[in-house]
């Protein structure tokens, strides 16, 4: 009731076919897999490193000419963080 009195709403307001007839949403991020595949692990910070981040890793540390750290002990958080820093400094 609120939207038809212009309350919210900043564009317009979908009429009960259009809502019917919608495409299917598409995955939430934190419930899409890690390599975008369905049998491809959710990500979770808890997680050991994923492929393409310790590929990331690897990449960023013989460009700048720093020591890599051993990716076979860092979470995918750890990795993210380690990656944003790096790129940063």
């Amino acid at each position: 009731a609120l939207g038809y009195m212009g309350f919210g709403i900043t564009k317009s307001i979908a009429s009960a076919n259009e809502v019917k007839n919608r495409p299917p949403e598409s995955p939430r991020i934190n419930e899409t897999p890690v390599g975008g595949t369905p049998d491809a692990p959710k990500w979770n910070p808890d997680n050991g490193a994923s492929e393409k981040q310790k590929r990331a890793i690897f990449v960023i540390s013989k460009k700048k000419g720093i020591p890599m750290p051993d990716v076979n002990t860092m979470t995918m958080a750890d990795a993210g963080a380690w990656i944003e820093e790096a790129d940063r400094g």
